[in-house]
């Protein structure tokens, strides 16, 4: 989108010590958006039965300092190295527990000189160099903490992540939500601060005869996403395109805001969802599920936001909410460093995001037939 250049800045207020940013309209005028390469500077990947270059399940990729690209391909439980052509340089790592082993790469993060690889099989966080030799780790699970998931990174190497409580469960019949615990772990991994409790999803619950409940999550239904940034972090509730930055201590000292309006929810946009869900089931599967999603409630409006990404010079990258159970985002608003709109991009279908760089974006394309590939495209600001 582009506005009327700073013309209409925009609006900034104080509610009881929280700075409050709300744009009316774009800063970027005409000509003046970001843009894309329309094709890849650089592409890894390969169908052509070279298996260093071939990815299955890609949860993490991330950019060195000396353009080196650091792949975390969690379908063999490997960390893999390219140099900044893209040739195979080596790969660490392999499926068990033992130190440098692997059970279930969640994502992976890089700070300074250090990766980190979160392996939530093993419940814990793998420290390695930038050449992937072992350092140390950090047992989430010593630490008392269930089912934990990284949020990122804070300056200081202290790790942001949320874990479940079991008094934050609910199962009552129909919609629920659920509330995640942030902690906060310090930099050598021997204790953990609570940041705070906040929402993380809605979902539809089932009560079973005799006993127990299933939970399923719901078409439309809105999600918290979070992102770390220096000693921050930004979260959202994915209601509205509202952002609230906190102190990494969990008090709120900032929101952004763009007054948009949500996208009315129809029976139309259900049964398109709904469909597509169950396209790849078992007929007596489909029969089954169609009732209990039809009977689910539907919102009034679709949530607005589905993820957040913070870019290397610090700008905030909001993903705007799709479809249904579709998780990734395609277009993104964009907000400044200093919390103003600056406008709108669109990504290539099948894209997501990992890294964001002053001249560059970093991520995983994946095409029709399911094949990932790392995809690096310029970006001229």
């Amino acid at each position: 989108i582009s506005g009327g250049g700073n013309a209409d800045g925009p609006v900034v207020r104080d509610s009881v010590g929280i700075e409050i940013i709300e744009s009316n309209q774009a800063a970027w005028a005409e000509g003046q958006e970001w843009q894309l390469s329309a094709e890849p500077l650089l592409e890894i990947g390969d169908t052509e039965g070279d298996s260093l270059y071939e990815f299955f399940r890609i949860t993490g990729v991330q950019r060195t300092g000396d353009g080196g690209i650091v792949v975390a391909n969690a379908g063999t439980s490997e960390i893999r190295f390219y140099d900044a052509e893209g040739r195979f340089l080596r790969a660490v790592g392999r499926r068990g527990e033992g130190p440098g082993e692997y059970r279930s790469i969640g994502r992976l993060d890089v700070l300074r000189d250090s990766l980190f690889v979160s392996d939530y099989g093993n419940v814990r966080i793998s420290v390695l160099t930038l050449d992937g030799a072992f350092v140390r780790s950090v047992n989430m699970l010593a630490l008392g903490l269930t089912i934990p998931r990284t949020v990122g990174l804070l300056s200081d190497g202290s790790i942001l992540l949320w874990a479940a409580a079991v008094e934050d469960l609910e199962s009552k019949a129909g919609v629920n939500q659920a509330f995640r615990r942030y902690h906060l772990i310090d930099p050598t991994g021997a204790s953990v601060d609570s940041v705070g409790r906040f929402y993380s999803s809605e979902h539809y619950v089932e009560l079973r005869d005799g006993g127990g409940y299933i939970s399923r999550g719901m078409p439309f239904g809105r999600w918290a996403s979070a992102v770390t940034h220096e000693d921050t972090f930004y979260y959202t509730d994915g209601a509205s395109i509202s952002v609230t930055q906190y102190s990494s201590r969990g008090v709120p000292f900032r929101i952004l805001r763009y007054p948009a309006d949500p996208s009315p929810v129809t029976g139309d946009d259900a049964d398109r969802v709904l469909e597509r869900l169950l396209s790849r089931l078992d007929e007596n599967v489909q029969r089954r599920l169609r009732s209990i999603y039809r009977n689910m409630p539907l919102p009034a409006a679709m949530p607005a936001v589905s993820a957040l990404l913070v870019g290397n010079e610090g700008d905030l990258w909001v993903g705007q909410y799709r479809s249904g159970f579709e998780p990734s985002a395609r277009c993104w608003w964009i907000f400044s460093a200093a919390g103003r709109l600056l406008g709108s991009m669109c990504l290539p279908d099948g894209y997501t995001p990992h890294q964001i760089g002053s001249d560059f974006v970093l991520g995983v394309s994946v095409d029709d037939m399911g094949t990932e590939r790392v995809s690096l495209y310029g970006l001229v600001r």
